[in-house]
C-alpha cells in the first residue's frame, strides 16, 4: 500500500472487513502487508484511514504480518525474494522518517529485478521524494518506469530520469481529465512530464482517456499495459488490451500536446 491517498488505498479501507482486498485476498497467517510510515498530521482523523487502520489491524489478527517501509529498510530486510529470479526491493527515501506537506512524498518506492532488468515504480512520489531517491539508492537504467504521480508535473523529473533512463514507461491516468484542473497542459500526463522523459524514451503507453470528464465518459487509451518478460535477461515485452500505439502517435496527443525537437 503506497501511501494514503484515496485512489491509492480506497480498496482495502472499506467500511466493512468482508469488501475490502484484504478479505477477498484472503489475508492472513502465510501473507504480509507492507505500507506507508508516515502521513499528514491531518489523515489521522480522516474517515477513510480510520476504516484503513481497522482493516488492517483485522488483517493482523488474522494472522498477516506487517511491516512499514521505514521498519524493513531499517532491519535491513529491504530486499525481498519472490522467486529464485525474481526480488522486490523497499527503496529509501527521507519521507519514510520526515513528514512531508504532500501525502504523495510518503509513497513506498519499489524496484522489481528479474536478471539484469529492471522495474521501478515510485507511487504518487513529487520532486523532492524523487531528490532523495537518487540520493539515498543507487539506481540502475530501468526497462520499466510506472510515471510518479500519474504523469503529473510534480514528478518524473529530469533529476530522476537522467538517472534511470527508462526503455519503457507506463501512465496510469485518465488523459485530459479536469478533475484536478482545468489547465490542458497540467492534466495527466503533463506536458512538463513528456518535457522530462522525451530525452529517454518515447515507448510510453496510457491507461485511459477522458471523452468527456462533465458528461462522466472515458474510453481505454492502450488499456492495461503488461510488461511480460520470459527470460532473465530477455527484453520485457509490452502487451496493451487497447492497442500499442505508443502516446505521442496518438489522437489525443497530437491535440493537446507537443513532442520536444531535442
Amino acid at each position: 500500500v503506497t501511501h494514503a491517498h484515496e485512489d491509492h488505498y480506497a480498496g482495502f479501507a472499506t467500511n466493512k472487513y468482508e469488501d475490502s482486498i484484504f478479505a477477498k485476498f484472503d489475508v492472513g497467517v502465510g501473507t504480509t502487508i507492507i505500507d506507508f510510515a508516515k502521513i499528514t498530521t491531518k489523515k489521522a482523523t480522516n474517515k477513510m484511514y480510520q476504516n484503513y487502520q481497522a482493516n488492517l489491524n483485522t488483517a493482523i489478527t488474522n494472522g498477516a504480518l506487517h511491516y512499514t517501509c521505514a521498519e524493513l529498510v531499517d532491519e535491513g530486510n529491504q530486499v525481498i525474494n519472490l522467486s529464485p529470479k525474481v526480488k522486490m526491493e523497499i527503496l529509501k527515501t527521507k519521507y519514510y522518517y520526515e513528514v512531508s506537506n504532500t501525502e504523495n512524498n510518503h509513497s513506498v518506492c519499489t524496484l522489481f529485478s528479474c536478471g539484469t532488468l529492471h522495474y521501478l515504480l515510485t507511487g504518487d512520489l513529487e520532486a523532492s521524494g524523487e531528490e532523495s531517491l537518487v540520493t539515498l539508492n543507487t539506481l540502475p537504467q530501468v526497462e520499466l518506469y510506472k510515471a510518479g504521480h500519474h504523469g503529473s508535473k510534480t514528478s518524473s523529473t529530469k533529476k530522476l530520469m537522467d538517472v534511470i533512463k527508462p526503455k519503457v514507461i507506463s501512465v496510469c491516468c485518465c488523459a485530459g481529465s479536469s478533475e484536478y484542473t482545468k489547465t490542458d497542459a497540467n492534466q495527466f500526463p503533463t506536458q512538463v512530464f513528456i518535457n522530462n522523459v522525451a530525452a529517454h524514451t518515447d515507448k510510453v503507453f496510457v491507461t485511459t482517456q477522458c471523452v468527456d470528464y462533465d458528461k462522466g465518459l472515458f474510453a481505454p487509451m492502450n488499456g492495461t499495459i503488461i510488461a511480460c518478460q520470459k527470460q532473465a535477461d530477455e527484453q520485457a515485452t509490452i502487451y496493451c488490451t487497447n492497442n500499442t500505439t505508443i502516446l505521442k502517435d496518438s489522437d489525443w496527443f497530437k491535440a493537446h500536446r507537443t513532442w520536444p525537437d531535442s
